[in-house]
């Protein structure tokens, strides 16, 4: 009587998944032989129950066992702290000036080392390669 009650109520709900999943778990439902092997099904799902229960309590047994393991001190390797940060560098950058003192103005000896005067005899060069940079230029614009 209690197996026929236990047996309605695994197939209401079974019926109730269904509806609610969709096609897949109906079809997987239905595959499942109710008639022949009821009790050896009901067994083996208790079993499994059972199982599963059984290896959750060792993994938080063992968990908890191996926490008490790490926390030994003798465990723990100290890493010196200068390992983490770069070291100071040396300070060889100048203060910073906001203002400095003014140098000589050059003379004409020395800005006639970088300068040529584009009138002199050489000018006749500059106007040609001015000239032909500028012919090359033009004939490329469309």
């Amino acid at each position: 009587m209690l197996l026929k009650k236990v047996t309605n109520k695994v197939r209401n709900l079974a019926s109730f998944v269904a509806s609610k999943t969709g096609f897949l778990a109906d079809r997987i439902l239905v595959r499942i032989p109710w008639g022949e092997k009821r009790p050896f099904l009901i067994v083996a799902g208790g079993a499994l129950g059972v199982l599963i229960v059984l290896v959750l309590i060792l993994f938080t047994v063992n968990a908890g066992k191996r926490g008490q393991d790490r926390a030994r001190p003798e465990a723990v390797i100290a890493i010196p702290a200068e390992d983490f940060f770069l070291p100071e560098e040396p300070d060889y950058l100048p203060g910073l000036l906001f203002e400095r003192d003014p140098e000589a103005p050059w003379t004409a000896g020395e800005a006639g080392r970088f300068w040529k005067d584009p009138g002199s005899e050489d000018g006749d060069f500059w106007r040609e390669e001015m000239s032909r940079v500028i012919d090359k230029l033009m004939e490329s614009v469309p």
